[in-house]
């Protein structure tokens, strides 16, 4: 289950940004819905007790397509904007942690 989980994250994951920018702000909610049919299709596919088969793998490719979908736009905020927002050596990990000061 890793091996497609992972390519369709790093699949969504590259070509995201090639997506016109007026559906880009888009791709957050239709992430979280994608989740959302991915988990329910997984809890359908699993209620029974059995194995899930081939279904199983495709509700984990939903899963981890709507989970890149929903964190690419938001991951890419921060990086952009903390070198310009945040002083040098002002940031949360620039002193040293109280165990290390004796």
């Amino acid at each position: 289950m890793f091996v497609p989980t992972a390519v369709t994250f790093g699949v969504v994951g590259l070509t995201w940004r090639r997506w016109p920018a007026r559906l880009q702000g888009a791709l957050v909610p239709a992430g979280f819905v994608l989740v959302a049919v991915g988990s329910v299709l997984l809890g359908f596919l699993l209620c029974d007790g059995g194995d899930g088969g081939a279904g199983l793998y495709a509700a984990f490719v939903v899963i981890s397509a709507g989970m890149r979908w929903a964190s690419a736009p938001l991951l890419r905020v921060p990086w952009r904007t903390y070198g310009r927002s945040t002083p040098p050596m002002r940031g949360a990990y620039s002193s040293p942690s109280p165990s290390s000061a004796s």
